[in-house]
């Protein structure tokens, strides 16, 4: 992480604080659930996270340094790489073939709203589900029907405003163990 950290400062003037999550974010994405580890209650974990990286914009390199991570993980492996905000049945499909993924959103309030939409129901829901581990996780699709997913390692890396978080988050999305899940990275 210091080597990394130290090499991201050297491309832009972002926080620190900034390029520590990013980059935490990354080695989650590279190693995903093929470093496997203890969990409480006997269970087992890896390394995935969900980072949120809050400043205003323009000045904090926000989205520079989720780009700085993105083009790391993509050098390890582009098939890590989700390309776009997928409905949920498409994620579903997506994690099925490829597991560990890592999920880069410089406008995390942008896919907030959508994620409210009526055709996304249950979107949040299985993001908030799939931060914990699973050796297998069981959804059913109208088009598949049961798809299992070995073992799945969703890495987040996003970015907002405070002003647009405050505008698109919902109790329920604070309450509901949404956001709970998230590292969340202030620019100072």
């Amino acid at each position: 992480l210091q080597d990394y950290c130290e090499y991201a400062c050297s491309l832009t003037d972002a926080p620190v604080e900034f390029h520590l999550g990013a980059g935490l974010a990354a080695m989650a994405a590279c190693c995903g659930s093929r470093v496997v580890f203890p969990d409480y209650g006997g269970g087992m974990a890896w390394p995935n996270v969900y980072v949120l990286l809050i400043a205003p914009s323009g000045f904090y390199r926000k989205s520079t340094s989720i780009a700085i991570a993105e083009r790391l993980v993509r050098a390890v492996d582009p098939t890590l790489i989700l390309q776009q905000d997928p409905t949920r049945e498409a994620l579903v499909k997506v994690l099925q073939g490829q597991p560990t993924l890592f999920y880069p959103l410089s406008e995390f309030s942008a896919s907030l709203a959508m994620w409210h939409k009526e055709y996304m129901a249950g979107y949040k829901e299985m993001i908030t589900d799939l931060y914990d581990p699973h050796l297998e996780y069981h959804r059913i699709t109208l088009k598949e029907g049961r798809i299992i997913i070995k073992k799945p390692a969703l890495t987040i890396l996003a970015a907002s405003t405070l002003d647009w978080l405050r505008e698109k988050l919902t109790d329920g999305d604070l309450r509901g163990g949404l956001m709970g899940r998230f590292l969340l990275i202030p620019g100072v």
